[in-house]
């Protein structure tokens, strides 16, 4: 029998890293084949809503330039509270996936990370 520490280790969310070149609907096709599989395989609703949560990423993509994606950071949640973040450059322009329940998905840029350090 799994102790209480192993059993909420084994629940706890995990968080997937996926680094490209530039974020474009290539690399969005490539994580969702990774996490999700082929469209049209055995499906569940976490895949289905994290396959949802990246086609909105697609159809946000040419909202930004493309200079962007070359150094975005998109984070997004699945049914489970798994963790995915795509990578490109330094992440220097945020952004988070997010679905509202009612299978309404928004993307969110987030206020860009810039700081310096004075020592």
């Amino acid at each position: 029998m799994a102790s209480k520490q192993q059993q909420s280790e084994a629940d706890a969310p995990r968080v997937y890293y996926y680094q490209c070149d530039e974020i474009n609907k290539r690399s969005i096709g490539k994580v969702q084949l990774k996490y999700c599989g082929n469209e049209g395989t055995i499906d569940n609703t976490n895949k289905a809503t994290l396959r949802r949560t990246l086609q909105a990423v697609i159809s946000h993509i040419p909202n930004e330039g493309q200079s962007v994606w070359r150094n975005a950071e998109v984070k997004m949640f699945d049914d489970n509270f798994d963790k995915y973040i795509i990578r490109s450059g330094d992440g220097r322009y945020r952004f988070e996936a997010m679905d509202n329940g009612m299978d309404d998905f928004r993307i969110v840029k987030l206020r860009s990370e810039s700081c310096c350090t004075i020592f």
